[in-house]
């Protein structure tokens, strides 16, 4: 009776499926963006040409600092404020600025209203220059220092405004339209080709940290006639390069390749998104979600990459 079950137990072994394990996705090759199938967040435009400037609605006038009243400080603080969708304020930042002033007029404006902004039927944020005036009697008003608004280098400088003495990083660019991604067991190199040149990204497989150092252009303004931060650029003696450190931890769940990235672009502060990357059917996804503009949702980016050539 012993050997028999013993036969049994061997046969219902052998006969078993063998346990296998999810294999790893394999990356490699040339892919090529497919634009109808990936989903961008909306990037705010900024107001000129069709773009009109949207209507303000609800007004709220500045609490003027006493100190500043006392040391009889006035002016014009220049504000660059992203009017969202629905006609409030998502971001402001002092682009003119006033110290004493500075944070009473970002109070003020925070809470302003307009309406909303449209481009062939469709609302989108809207990037515009707004000014907030402080003025006592018998007090004449100075202009604010202006530095280049982040992500709007085509807003031209307010009449009257000084320019600074300061560096500030350019907007981050779109998508690149073609990938070269070169992986093995321990890393994964992805190359993308854009307009600058090529942007090299590594991700390490292991778990452990890689570094990725993007270089950006800097704007170095000490030339007072330019109108915006390209003239500048091209009068101050060209664009000076910085590099801005971005920190990826990769690990694998069930196919999918899963990053944090953490870095302080165009010198926000530090920010964190996710990335995902896998294989569906024929095609790359890479997906990003990250955190938006103050009260906003998240921004969820989809590129949709498919194959070059068949390699």
């Amino acid at each position: 009776m012993t050997r028999i079950r013993l036969v049994l137990t061997l046969s219902a072994a052998l006969c078993a499926p063998a346990i296998t394990h999810a294999q790893t996705p394999d990356f490699s090759g040339i892919w090529v963006l497919d634009p109808s199938r990936s989903v961008l967040p909306v990037a705010p435009v900024s107001v000129g040409g069709d773009i009109r400037p949207p209507t303000k609605i609800k007004n709220v006038r500045p609490v003027y600092p006493v100190d500043a009243q006392r040391d009889r400080i006035t002016g014009a603080v220049m504000i660059q404020a992203t009017i969202d969708t629905d006609g409030s304020v998502a971001n402001a930042e002092v682009v003119g600025s006033i110290p004493a002033l500075d944070q009473a007029a970002l109070d003020a404006v925070t809470q302003w209203k307009f309406t909303p902004t449209t481009l062939k039927g469709t609302p989108v944020p809207v990037i515009m220059i707004v000014t907030v005036n402080f003025s006592l009697d018998g007090v004449k008003p100075a202009p604010g220092a202006f530095t280049p608004p982040v992500g709007a280098p085509g807003v031209r400088m307010p009449p009257g405004a000084t320019t600074g003495s300061t560096t500030r990083p350019t907007a981050p660019m779109g998508p690149a339209s073609r990938v070269t991604i070169t992986q093995t067991p321990e890393t994964l190199t992805v190359t993308h080709e854009t307009p600058r040149g090529p942007l090299v990204t590594l991700y390490r497989l292991d778990g452990s940290e890689s570094r990725n150092a993007v270089t950006v252009t800097v704007y170095r303004l000490d030339a007072s006639e330019s109108r915006n931060a390209v003239t500048v650029a091209a009068r101050a003696g060209g664009a000076a390069p910085a590099e801005v450190e971005f920190v990826y931890r990769s690990r694998w769940d069930s196919g999918r390749l899963i990053t944090t990235i953490t870095g302080s672009p165009g010198g926000l502060g530090p920010q964190q998104r996710t990335q995902t990357i896998y294989l569906d059917g024929d095609t790359m996804v890479i997906e990003t979600a990250g955190p938006g503009l103050a009260g906003s949702d998240p921004v969820v980016q989809k590129l949709v990459y498919r194959k070059s050539g068949g390699v």
